[in-house]
């Protein structure tokens, strides 16, 4: 985030009633001081944000005193919605994108949001093309999908090996589920659990940690395993079906030889 200072416009008289500029600007000028502006406008949003935010105040307290007719600031409403986005994005993930950029984010979960935003701010996009972007990603979380399965299944679709987890979270659900069923229905899974041929003899606690048992997998199990070697090409273009991800799994060794 850029400090207040360096966006404050450097030419001309700027009050509370309006801004005085010289009839001498250049064009650049011009254009520069109407982008300073526009940050200017952002970092006021994000100050009303979090001004509504600080403070220890009573249920209802901060309403009644910004509807009173002593208040000369922003309505209500607007603080409120000013204050939900500075609250949901805490201060390390603003980027300096506009605070539109974040507020149409806002809708998302956190770490959705915060991969738009990433989006957004190497694609240069517009407000207008992160809207539709947060759209899109909507539509896929109704579905079941994360952008993270989405760009799985992208890798898929260019015949890319992947990995992906059936473990279910906290909540009883399971994050790769949708990606999974996709890779079922195209033909495109194959399981690699302890149950398999690919499956890793070594296991988690009996056998080491897990950088330990997947060490072992890779330096001295499937390199005397030469009938396996032989059908790693069976797996190019799959999603690899564990439990693990997006810990280390003794999949991602055969997902790497499988591209090669």
């Amino acid at each position: 985030m850029k400090d207040l200072i360096t966006i404050l416009p450097s030419k001309g008289n700027l009050t509370k009633t309006g801004w005085e500029l010289p009839s001498t600007l250049t064009k650049e000028q011009w254009i520069d001081y109407g982008s300073r502006f526009a940050e200017l406008g952002g970092a006021v949003q994000w100050g009303w944000g979090d001004w509504w935010n600080s403070g220890n105040f009573e249920h209802g307290e901060r309403k009644r005193i910004v509807e009173s007719d002593s208040w000369n600031g922003l309505a209500y409403e607007t603080l409120k919605n000013y204050g939900v986005v500075a609250e949901f994005f805490e201060m390390s993930h603003r980027c300096d994108l506009s605070f539109k950029h974040h507020m149409s984010c806002s809708s998302l979960p956190i770490d959705e949001a915060l991969k738009v935003l990433d989006w957004a701010v190497e694609n240069k996009s517009s407000t207008r093309a992160t809207v539709d972007k947060v759209k899109e990603i909507k539509a896929w979380l109704a579905q079941g999908w994360t952008t993270d399965q989405v760009e799985r299944k992208e890798l898929i679709e260019q015949g890319i090996t992947v990995v992906a987890s059936k473990r279910a979270n906290k909540d009883g659900k399971i994050p790769d589920a949708a990606l999974i069923a996709w890779a079922d229905q195209q033909g495109l899974m194959t399981e690699i659990g302890r149950t398999t041929k690919w499956g890793n003899p070594f296991e988690i606690g009996d056998d080491g940690d897990r950088n330990e048992v997947c060490d072992n997998h890779r330096d001295h199990y499937l390199p005397f395993k030469h009938k396996l070697n032989n059908q790693i090409t069976e797996l190019k273009g799959k999603v690899l079906v564990c439990w693990c991800y997006p810990e280390r799994c003794h999949g991602d060794h055969l997902k790497d030889l499988a591209n090669e």
